[in-house]
């Protein structure tokens, strides 16, 4: 019998990018390398679109407030331990968003991360060089290391009082 992928976009020709007016477009190193189906492939996929993204958004939203004036404060170190576990909340939620995912597609968590270790210490390739990929990128780093996700979470506080100033 034939695969189910024997027709149509999955061809074996030749004619990647001859779409009309693709004939003049030039291709960096490391792109087109997403094509390679792995776990972290299907992973960041799924993390771009949907309920996750939105989730781990609305997270932030929710508890960016502990980080306000977080770099203009001399004892902000005070905070800490209330940021440390609210970045262990981060942890748990991501996991937990994640887990069944990774469980359905053959993996486990432990791996992904290791994984993500990799790919975030390579600094190269097709993860960093699709903006799709962007904000798994973005939590991928919050979740590995503490310092991103403090920086995101000032960040994410300055924005949230920004907005709140323009609406009074």
């Amino acid at each position: 019998g034939e695969g189910k992928y024997s027709e149509g976009k999955y061809d074996e020709g030749d004619e990647k990018g001859a779409e009309e007016g693709d004939e003049d477009e030039w291709v960096l190193p490391g792109m087109g390398q997403a094509a390679e189906d792995t776990l972290l492939t299907r992973v960041a996929t799924f993390c771009s679109s949907g309920t996750f993204a939105q989730d781990m958004n609305d997270f932030v939203d929710a508890q960016c407030g502990a980080w306000a004036d977080a770099d203009q404060r001399k004892d902000s170190h005070a905070d800490l331990g209330r940021w440390q576990s609210i970045h262990e909340e981060y942890l748990e939620l991501f996991e937990e968003k994640l887990e069944g995912f990774v469980r359905r597609q053959g993996g486990d968590l432990a791996g992904l991360m290791e994984d993500c270790r990799g790919a975030l210490q390579n600094k190269h390739g097709w993860l960093f060089e699709d903006e799709n990929y962007a904000g798994f990128v973005n939590w991928m780093k919050s979740v590995l290391e503490y310092e991103h996700f403090h920086q995101m979470m000032v960040t994410a506080a300055k924005k949230q009082d920004n907005l709140s100033c323009t609406h009074k």
